[in-house]
């Protein structure tokens, strides 16, 4: 789980700390860079494994690195840094005594445009704590040099230097007759551990603002995907959606399932030959080609299918949720991501425009659905180039202190505007 990401000199951020919770709301105006922030996980989750940004990947294709640097020629450098857990799946510390489920990480790479020049790593498991401090012109390396976990004494010796990774063991002492079975999973256990960042960044999954089946059919992939996001557009992720529904027929149930709860539809996925795919909708007993129905269903295909398909302890990043939605539908379409959410022990970032959405979620706090420390509204503004945050309070009772800034504004100048219009006499 993150719980807070730093971003610096990266496009309209200048330096800016984003806490998160399970739920976290971006809202703000068009250009404000809400998706900056959503730009920054893709784009360190599509760099893992690096020595330097990869600008051009599986999910984001943001040009040269002056492209992104938030004001060329002040400084030459981009930093990233993020805090939060990583949790080992159960079955890898069943049986092991003295071993801790979860780690502790923060860490901080800073980058130019060729590659790291510096990096902090911070890993606590258990009552071990490992300390890394890098730079390109000096080195550096892990303190202490060594951990003990499950009374094996780890060595902790060379640094791998890339977005996501830590310190390396390089060997350790073992308790005499320990089994060597044991042995592997421990050392699973610390390497797990050691590269917390890129398990969590590895569970990033992103829903971009652009999305929609555009095809009555697509060509059949060889397998179902886990990741639906592409930076070549929406024909290929597309493709990967209706590929991954054919194959994973157990999914439809619980798509259509959330579908109809917003907009009172189902989907199915058919095979067509020799090695094509559809997707219908269906409603009051009615099949079409979802190309034919309302786009709002439409585009919550796309959405619903990587919430269906995450892995626990992911974290969905969802742009303008609302697109091509009633406000009705908004509103139910939140109570269905903050159960689906929670229930797998997930993580939400949505960026929006839409009251409606903040709305909902305020009364799933009155209701007593969501807890409001499960909750975080950020307000995002940029009036002079430069992306600023301020987190909004939120009460037990689904209030937010001094409303939602921008919103009620601009709906008091329409009405005002309009009462003025009726007014005037006419001429």
């Amino acid at each position: 789980m993150l719980r807070e990401l730093r971003v610096k000199n990266f496009k309209s951020i200048a330096d800016s700390q984003l806490p998160l919770s399970a739920i976290n709301v971006l809202v703000g105006e068009n250009g404000s860079g809400k998706s900056s922030f959503v730009q920054a996980l893709a784009l360190l989750k599509q760099s893992l494994g690096n020595n330097g940004l990869r600008l051009s990947g599986t999910l984001l294709d943001l040009g040269t690195f002056a492209d992104v640097l938030h004001r060329p020629g002040t400084s030459e450098e981009i930093e990233f840094g993020l805090a939060g857990s990583a949790v080992l799946p159960e079955s890898a510390t069943r049986g092991l005594s003295g071993v801790e489920a979860a780690a502790e990480f923060n860490d901080f790479w800073v980058l130019n445009i060729n590659s790291l020049t510096r990096l902090a790593n911070y890993r606590k498991f258990g009552l071990a704590e490992v300390r890394v401090q890098w730079n390109s012109m000096t080195g550096g390396g892990a303190s202490p040099a060594q951990v003990s976990v499950g009374g094996i004494t780890f060595n902790m010796g060379g640094l791998n230097v890339t977005i996501g990774g830590g310190p390396q063991i390089t060997g350790y002492t073992q308790q005499p007759n320990l089994d060597s079975a044991i042995l592997q999973r421990l050392n699973y256990v610390v390497n797990y551990f050691l590269n917390a960042p890129s398990q969590v960044l590895g569970r990033v999954f992103l829903v971009p603002a652009v999305r929609g089946i555009e095809r009555q059919s697509y060509d059949l992939g060889d397998q179902s995907m886990l990741d639906l996001a592409s930076p070549e557009g929406s024909l290929r992720v597309s493709q990967a959606l209706a590929t991954t529904i054919l194959y994973r027929r157990e999914l439809e149930e619980t798509i259509s399932s959330w579908m109809n709860r917003v907009t009172g539809r189902s989907i199915q996925g058919r095979a067509l030959p020799p090695r094509r795919v559809s997707l219908d909708a269906v409603a009051h007993g009615q099949t079409i080609n979802i190309v034919n129905e309302g786009f709002g269903s439409n585009q919550l295909a796309h959405m619903l299918t990587q919430l269906a398909i995450l892995p626990d302890d992911s974290l969905l990043a969802i742009e303008e949720p609302e697109i091509h939605l009633h406000p009705a539908a908004q509103a139910r379409l939140v109570g269905v991501l903050a159960e689906a959410i929670l229930a797998s022990k997930n993580q939400l970032i949505v960026t929006t425009h839409s009251e409606h959405i903040l709305y909902a979620l305020m009364a799933l706090v009155a209701e007593g659905k969501l807890k409001p420390e499960q909750v975080i509204i950020h307000n995002v503004a940029n009036d002079d180039g430069t992306t600023r945050l301020l987190q909004l309070e939120l009460d037990k009772s689904g209030r937010i202190a001094g409303g939602i800034p921008g919103f009620f504004d601009a709906q008091i100048q329409e009405f005002r505007r309009f009462l003025e219009a009726v007014e005037k006499p006419s001429s």
